[in-house]
C-alpha cells in the first residue's frame, strides 16, 4: 500500500509539472474548440469553451494580458450577447477596455451591444473612440452612420 501511495504521489507531481508546462496550448485548444462551436451555431458550448480558456489563461500571469487572452474574452463577449445576456456582455467588454485601450474591435463591438441596448450615447462614444483609433477602419464607422442616419 505504502508503495501504491508514494507512486500516486510522484505521479499527481509529474501531472502538474505537464499542466503548467501545457497550460498556454490547452488554453488555446479550449479557445479554438470554441471557435468550432460558434461556427456550428452551438453559442451556448461556444460561450462554455471560451470561458474555460478565460480561466485557463487567467492561471498563467504571462496569458493574462496576451492577444489570446483578449481574443477569447472578445468570443466569450460577444457569445453572452446572442445569448441575450447582454449586461454580462457589457461588463466583459468593460473589463477589457481596461486591458487593452488600443482594440478597435473591443470598442466597436460594444457599441453594438449598447445600440442594441437602446443606449445610443453609450454606442457613439465607443464608435467615436474606435474611429479615433484607425479613422480607416471600415466596421466603427459603417457602423456610426447607420447610428446617425
Amino acid at each position: 500500500m505504502h508503495y501504491f501511495s508514494q507512486t500516486l504521489k510522484k505521479d499527481k507531481k509529474k501531472l502538474g509539472e505537464v499542466q503548467e508546462l501545457y497550460r498556454a496550448q490547452f488554453a488555446k485548444a479550449l479557445y479554438n474548440i470554441g471557435m468550432i462551436y460558434d461556427r456550428l451555431g452551438d453559442i451556448q458550448k461556444a460561450s462554455t469553451f471560451y470561458k474555460k480558456a478565460i480561466d485557463k489563461c487567467q492561471e498563467d500571469q504571462q496569458q493574462q494580458k496576451s492577444q489570446h487572452m483578449m481574443k477569447a474574452m472578445t468570443n466569450y463577449a460577444v457569445t453572452l450577447e446572442k445569448l441575450g445576456m447582454r449586461q454580462q456582455a457589457i461588463q466583459v467588454f468593460e473589463q477589457l477596455q481596461k486591458s487593452y485601450k488600443n482594440e478597435i474591435r473591443i470598442f466597436n463591438n460594444l457599441g453594438i451591444i449598447h445600440k442594441r441596448n437602446g443606449n445610443t450615447d453609450a454606442a457613439e462614444i465607443n464608435y467615436r473612440k474606435a474611429i479615433e483609433l484607425d479613422g480607416g477602419s471600415f466596421f466603427p464607422n459603417y457602423n456610426m452612420g447607420v447610428l446617425k442616419a
